[in-house]
């Protein structure tokens, strides 16, 4: 009797099998390069956001800290006997005088926050010699990162009832030109839009308590 023949098959691939394999390793490929690349895409956005927040948390940090050390500084006028408080501020801009003093430890520093079409603008100068605005050497301005505009509120005491409330300048449109004490508080309203003038909500609001408010004796 015949015995049945036994077809031993190839150990090895088919082209169709091979060209299977090509496809899908092509394709995992394609899979793996595109979620990498989605990866590497939101990561450095988050790293570029978060170096952004940390940027503007060391400039908010360093102005609460400024507002906090306001000093009250007073000097006089060129022929003039009256000593004058430095201090003005208004909606759109401050000028002051604080004794924090980066990099120069112990003494005083003018600093100036404002509002400009380039956006908001911090710089200050040493006040070393006594001040004088047309003398005075201003350091390099520096633009407050994420914000387009502030809004800037002062707290007083009310001559009446003692109550404290909040006013638009400083000093106060009963004091003219000259300042007796400096705010009890300052607030400051962050937009990301220039359009303060509009009823809005603050993207961020910063308030600092004045610890020094009247001149020494």
């Amino acid at each position: 009797m015949d015995k049945p023949v036994s077809v031993r098959r190839s150990a090895g691939f088919t082209l169709l099998e091979l060209l299977l394999a090509i496809s899908l390793s092509a394709l995992l490929l394609s899979v793996l390069a595109y979620a990498s690349s989605t990866i590497s895409t939101q990561w450095s956005r988050q790293n570029d956001l978060l170096q952004d927040d940390v940027e503007l948390a060391l400039y908010l940090l360093r102005l609460e800290r400024s507002l906090q050390g306001m000093y009250p500084y007073t000097y006089r006028r060129e022929g003039e006997t009256q000593s004058l408080l430095l201090v003005k501020g208004s909606e759109d801009s401050l000028t002051w005088v604080s004794t924090l003093s980066p990099g120069r430890m112990g003494m005083l520093n003018v600093w100036r926050l404002r509002n400009s079409e380039a956006g908001i603008l911090l710089d200050r100068a040493p006040l070393a010699g006594g001040f004088s605005e047309e003398t005075m050497n201003w350091g390099g301005v520096e633009r407050v990162p994420g914000f387009a505009a502030i809004k800037i509120r002062y707290a007083s005491v009310s001559k009446i009832d003692k109550h404290l409330e909040w006013i638009d300048k400083w000093p106060s449109q009963s004091e003219g030109e000259t300042a007796k004490e400096l705010p009890r508080a300052v607030h400051i309203s962050f937009y990301r839009q220039k359009q303060v003038a509009q009823e809005q909500h603050a993207d961020l609001d910063l308030m600092a308590l004045i610890k020094a408010v009247t001149p020494q004796a």
